[in-house]
Protein backbone atom coordinates (compact mmCIF):
# COMPACT_ATOMS: atom_id res chain seq x y z
CA UNK A 1 0.00 0.00 0.00
CA UNK A 2 1.29 3.46 -1.12
CA UNK A 3 1.67 6.28 1.49
CA UNK A 4 0.75 9.75 1.41
CA UNK A 5 3.90 10.88 0.21
CA UNK A 6 4.31 8.26 -2.43
CA UNK A 7 1.05 9.33 -3.57
CA UNK A 8 1.72 12.77 -3.83
CA UNK A 9 4.75 12.40 -5.60
CA UNK A 10 3.23 10.27 -8.25
CA UNK A 11 0.69 13.18 -8.76
CA UNK A 12 3.64 15.47 -9.01
CA UNK A 13 4.70 13.34 -12.10
CA UNK A 14 2.04 13.62 -13.77
CA UNK A 15 1.69 17.30 -13.54
CA UNK A 16 4.94 17.37 -14.73
CA UNK A 17 4.43 15.36 -18.00
CA UNK A 18 1.12 17.66 -18.46
CA UNK A 19 3.07 21.04 -17.76
CA UNK A 20 5.59 19.56 -20.16
CA UNK A 21 3.06 18.69 -22.75
CA UNK A 22 1.50 22.22 -22.24
CA UNK A 23 4.92 23.91 -23.02
CA UNK A 24 5.60 21.85 -25.92
CA UNK A 25 2.34 23.19 -27.57
CA UNK A 26 2.71 26.53 -26.16
CA UNK A 27 3.98 29.67 -28.25
CA UNK A 28 5.55 30.86 -25.14
CA UNK A 29 8.48 29.08 -23.41
CA UNK A 30 8.94 28.66 -20.32
CA UNK A 31 12.46 29.84 -19.11
CA UNK A 32 14.24 28.36 -16.06
CA UNK A 33 17.68 29.63 -16.26
CA UNK A 34 18.22 33.34 -16.60
CA UNK A 35 18.84 34.51 -19.88
CA UNK A 36 21.95 36.91 -18.10
CA UNK A 37 23.21 34.14 -16.08
CA UNK A 38 23.35 33.12 -12.15
CA UNK A 39 22.90 36.13 -10.23
CA UNK A 40 24.42 35.74 -6.82
CA UNK A 41 23.04 39.03 -5.30
CA UNK A 42 19.11 37.65 -6.44
CA UNK A 43 20.09 34.44 -5.61
CA UNK A 44 21.01 35.32 -2.38
CA UNK A 45 17.76 37.19 -2.13
CA UNK A 46 15.68 34.49 -3.28
CA UNK A 47 17.29 31.55 -0.66
CA UNK A 48 16.62 34.66 2.06
CA UNK A 49 13.19 35.15 1.48
CA UNK A 50 12.47 31.37 1.24
CA UNK A 51 13.55 31.20 4.76
CA UNK A 52 11.63 34.51 6.12
CA UNK A 53 8.53 32.82 4.57
CA UNK A 54 9.38 29.35 6.26
CA UNK A 55 9.94 31.21 9.47
CA UNK A 56 6.91 33.38 9.15
CA UNK A 57 4.94 30.36 8.23
CA UNK A 58 6.04 28.39 11.27
CA UNK A 59 5.86 31.10 13.39
CA UNK A 60 1.95 31.86 12.63
CA UNK A 61 1.86 27.62 12.32
CA UNK A 62 0.80 27.24 16.00
CA UNK A 63 -2.25 29.62 16.43
CA UNK A 64 -3.95 27.73 13.15
CA UNK A 65 -5.17 24.30 12.37
CA UNK A 66 -1.93 22.68 10.21
CA UNK A 67 -2.02 21.77 6.48
CA UNK A 68 -2.73 17.65 5.66
CA UNK A 69 1.19 18.00 4.19
CA UNK A 70 2.45 19.39 7.24
CA UNK A 71 0.37 16.55 9.35
CA UNK A 72 1.13 13.87 7.32
CA UNK A 73 4.93 14.94 7.30
CA UNK A 74 5.09 14.67 11.33
CA UNK A 75 3.17 11.10 10.84
CA UNK A 76 5.89 9.68 7.90
CA UNK A 77 8.27 6.82 8.88
CA UNK A 78 11.01 7.59 6.48
CA UNK A 79 12.32 10.47 5.25
CA UNK A 80 12.98 9.69 1.07
CA UNK A 81 9.24 10.26 0.03
CA UNK A 82 8.30 13.33 1.92
CA UNK A 83 11.62 15.13 0.63
CA UNK A 84 11.27 14.27 -2.82
CA UNK A 85 7.78 15.42 -2.87
CA UNK A 86 8.40 18.33 -0.94
CA UNK A 87 12.07 19.54 -1.68
CA UNK A 88 12.34 17.97 -4.96
CA UNK A 89 9.32 17.95 -7.47
CA UNK A 90 6.87 20.31 -5.04
CA UNK A 91 8.12 23.53 -5.70
CA UNK A 92 9.31 22.94 -9.30
CA UNK A 93 6.04 21.61 -10.49
CA UNK A 94 4.51 24.37 -8.69
CA UNK A 95 6.58 27.28 -10.25
CA UNK A 96 6.10 26.07 -13.55
CA UNK A 97 2.73 26.15 -13.28
CA UNK A 98 1.99 29.47 -10.81
CA UNK A 99 5.09 31.62 -12.07
CA UNK A 100 6.16 29.95 -15.39
CA UNK A 101 2.49 29.16 -16.91
CA UNK A 102 -0.10 31.37 -14.99
CA UNK A 103 2.59 34.28 -14.22
CA UNK A 104 3.28 35.01 -17.85
CA UNK A 105 -0.11 34.40 -18.69
CA UNK A 106 -1.39 37.23 -16.39
CA UNK A 107 1.95 39.71 -16.76
CA UNK A 108 0.77 39.34 -20.92
CA UNK A 109 -2.54 41.21 -19.54
CA UNK A 110 -1.93 43.28 -16.52
CA UNK A 111 0.77 45.42 -15.02
CA UNK A 112 3.13 44.11 -12.51
CA UNK A 113 1.08 44.64 -9.47
CA UNK A 114 -2.85 43.21 -10.63
CA UNK A 115 -0.84 40.29 -11.75
CA UNK A 116 1.17 39.81 -8.87
CA UNK A 117 -1.82 39.87 -6.48
CA UNK A 118 -3.70 37.78 -9.05
CA UNK A 119 -0.87 34.96 -8.97
CA UNK A 120 -0.42 35.29 -5.25
CA UNK A 121 -4.30 34.97 -4.62
CA UNK A 122 -4.30 31.63 -7.15
CA UNK A 123 -1.25 30.27 -5.27
CA UNK A 124 -2.48 30.81 -1.78
CA UNK A 125 -6.21 29.11 -2.91
CA UNK A 126 -4.04 26.40 -4.10
CA UNK A 127 -2.65 25.86 -0.81
CA UNK A 128 -5.95 26.04 1.46
CA UNK A 129 -7.12 29.13 1.48
CA UNK A 130 -8.72 30.21 5.19
CA UNK A 131 -6.19 31.28 8.02
CA UNK A 132 -3.31 30.74 4.99
CA UNK A 133 -5.09 33.00 2.87
CA UNK A 134 -3.39 36.50 3.50
CA UNK A 135 0.32 34.70 4.46
CA UNK A 136 0.08 32.71 1.33
CA UNK A 137 -0.82 35.14 -0.99
CA UNK A 138 1.84 37.54 0.57
CA UNK A 139 4.28 34.68 -0.35
CA UNK A 140 3.09 34.26 -3.56
CA UNK A 141 3.48 37.80 -4.32
CA UNK A 142 7.17 37.32 -3.47
CA UNK A 143 7.73 34.38 -5.42
CA UNK A 144 6.20 36.03 -8.94
CA UNK A 145 8.52 39.62 -8.02
CA UNK A 146 11.53 36.67 -8.14
CA UNK A 147 9.76 35.39 -11.38
CA UNK A 148 9.33 38.98 -12.33
CA UNK A 149 12.82 40.32 -12.09
CA UNK A 150 14.46 37.98 -14.66
CA UNK A 151 11.50 35.99 -16.59
CA UNK A 152 12.77 32.84 -15.38
CA UNK A 153 11.33 30.30 -12.74
CA UNK A 154 14.89 29.61 -11.37
CA UNK A 155 14.85 32.16 -8.65
CA UNK A 156 11.36 31.19 -7.09
CA UNK A 157 11.79 28.00 -7.61
CA UNK A 158 15.20 28.34 -5.36
CA UNK A 159 13.34 30.19 -2.47
CA UNK A 160 10.56 27.56 -2.58
CA UNK A 161 12.94 25.04 -2.30
CA UNK A 162 14.31 26.99 0.83
CA UNK A 163 11.29 27.51 2.22
CA UNK A 164 9.76 23.91 1.98
CA UNK A 165 13.62 22.97 3.12
CA UNK A 166 12.79 24.66 6.27
CA UNK A 167 9.19 23.09 6.88
CA UNK A 168 11.02 19.71 6.10
CA UNK A 169 13.32 19.44 8.86
CA UNK A 170 11.08 21.89 11.63
CA UNK A 171 8.04 18.95 11.00
CA UNK A 172 9.94 15.86 10.08
CA UNK A 173 10.30 13.80 12.75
Amino acid sequence: MKNYWQEMFNQQILWLFFLIILQLISKKRIKFFPTQGFRAKLGMIAVLSGLLIGQGMLWLAPYFPRQQSVEQLGLSTNWYWPALALIGLGPLVEEIFFRGLLGNFLLYRFSFWPAACGNGLIFAAFHGGGWLLLPFTLAGMVLFWLFYRERAIFYPWLAHTSWNLLVFFAYWQ
